[in-house]
């Protein structure tokens, strides 16, 4: 354990195949990577609103031999069990969420190509090891593996992200104001988690569509915009809002000072580019699972 979080300290989640290493990540970030669920759907035994320092924390540990990324997320349920002494519950409770559906005009999306399928993110990053590679990141309760490149011509940063149901996303910032994401074969299930992602909203497929399909948004220049944020560098990646190494924090926190009235003004941008694709935002109520924690210690045992 590192202490209090300290301002030089840059959370990461690596998965190497014979090895993990968990570094600077909070107890909430370790609980998030281990339940695949985001902060808000905890209940901790403290208050978490006004508290502005953290126990950070390194873990280094051998990845078994063949062992996919749900039996490390066991692993670490049973590290936080063996070690922090965690004990919690789960309830049920229908909360709300904007829900992903089909436009009244249709759907407006292309197919994906038979090639354009699933993750390579070291093949796209340019980097070592076996495909998918990079961080292992939760953001927003969406296990993804993320890379950050820097442009050549150091004016940009390329965002890599995959997973399962989005495939490959290709994030481009130019060093200004333009921003896109690219989808090559992406289902919608898959985009609810690139919107939940994005935003920090809990967004839910309720299209009832199958397949994989070519997506591009380019909303975030003018939802930045909106609020007057910077742009991340090539020189500091993670000086982003959205997307920083705490993220969802800004989002979940603006949420809860505007009324609905103002996120539907926050989402405009965005209801845009998806009408393009025939599709479209709606506010509903879904069943969703909350993990209480019953009792959970912030200095774990010895070895």
């Amino acid at each position: 354990m590192r202490g209090p979080g300290l301002p030089s300290c840059q959370a990461r989640f690596t998965v190497d195949p014979g090895r993990v290493d968990i570094r600077c990540m909070s107890l909430t970030s370790l609980l998030e990577d281990a339940f695949g669920i985001p902060v808000e759907q905890f209940v901790m035994p403290w208050p978490t609103v006004g508290r502005t320092t953290f126990p950070v924390y390194d873990i280094a540990a051998k990845r078994p031999e063949g062992a996919s990324d749900d039996q490390i997320s066991s692993m670490l349920q049973a590290l936080l069990a063996g070690r922090f002494g965690l004990i919690l519950h789960r309830e049920t409770r229908k909360e709300p969420c904007f829900g992903l559906v089909v436009d009244k005009a249709g759907l407006k999306l292309k197919e994906a190509s038979a090639d354009g399928g699933g993750p390579a993110l070291a093949q796209d990053a340019g980097l070592t090891g076996s495909a998918p590679s990079g961080a292992r990141v939760a953001m927003n309760g969406v296990q993804i593996r993320e890379a950050v490149i820097p442009d050549p011509d150091g004016r940009g940063v390329t965002t890599i992200r995959t997973s399962p149901q989005m495939g490959t996303i290709r994030e481009l910032w130019d060093g200004g104001r333009k921003d896109r994401l690219e989808a090559s074969s992406i289902s919608l299930e898959g985009l609810a988690d690139l919107l939940r992602i994005t935003t920090g909203f809990r967004v839910v497929d309720m299209t009832g569509v199958n397949g994989r399909f070519q997506v591009t948004l380019g909303f975030l220049t003018d939802y930045l915009a909106i609020y007057g944020h910077d742009a991340p560098s090539a020189k500091a990646p993670q000086a982003r809002v959205l997307f920083g190494p705490d993220p969802g924090t800004f989002m979940t926190n603006l949420k809860m000072r505007l009324p609905l009235k103002n996120q539907d003004d926050m989402l405009a941008p965005l209801q845009k580019e998806l009408k393009n694709l025939g599709l479209r935002l709606v506010e509903t109520k879904s069943p969703i699972d909350i993990v209480v924690i019953d009792h959970v210690e912030e200095t774990p045992t010895e070895n």
